[in-house]
């Protein structure tokens, strides 16, 4: 994705310009991501939006996106001010789960931004503790999506979902049929030689 690697380069830019001005730098890491198959799935179903490539091109914003941790919390409205300052990204929505974190304690500044290309993607900026908490703690996301479907009536209707490359089975299984289709590709190429 376009949009990704140059919000990435971007932030490396801006991480070594305030480095340069204050002597430390602002960006610990910065980690790439692209929403999984299932997730996309949960979120079309949540919102009520058709299971189609239309759907998901029209109505979600935020399948791919940039994790930024940073190692203090004023690091992060640091970081979101200087990206507030470029030309070529305007904001489109912000969540501050930092100053209104969720119920099971999960903190992050969540920034939608639409590029110049018209590409959108989400920055989200929190700090290593944060991370921490978000990734392994009580506001892990697979620790809280098997708690909800866990207690609730989500069920799949395999029938209805047409996003090209994937298939649900009808127990809620997501297979990528590109990725079977590569594999079954290299095994035939192997055994020939």
């Amino acid at each position: 994705n376009c949009a990704i690697m140059e919000i990435e380069t971007k932030l490396h830019v801006l991480n070594s310009e305030f480095s340069l001005n204050h002597n430390r730098n602002p960006i610990e890491d910065i980690h790439s991501r692209v929403k999984t198959p299932l997730s996309i799935i949960d979120k079309l179903k949540r919102k009520g939006y058709p299971f189609t490539l239309e759907s998901v091109e029209q109505n979600l914003q935020d399948i791919a996106g940039v994790r930024v941790v940073c190692s203090f919390p004023e690091d992060i409205y640091d970081v979101r001010n200087m990206l507030l300052m470029q030309d070529d990204v305007r904001l489109i929505e912000e969540k501050d789960y930092i100053k209104h974190p969720k119920e099971n304690g999960y903190q992050s500044l969540h920034l939608l931004f639409k590029a110049t290309t018209g590409e959108y993607f989400e920055v989200q900026i929190r700090t290593f503790a944060m991370h921490v908490h978000a990734e392994s703690g009580d506001a892990n996301h697979d620790k809280y999506k098997m708690k909800k479907y866990s207690s609730s009536t989500f069920e799949f209707e395999p029938e209805k979902i047409h996003i090209p490359g994937y298939g649900i089975s009808p127990d809620g299984k997501v297979y990528d049929f590109i990725g079977l289709q590569e594999g079954l590709q290299i095994l035939k190429r192997q055994k020939t030689y």
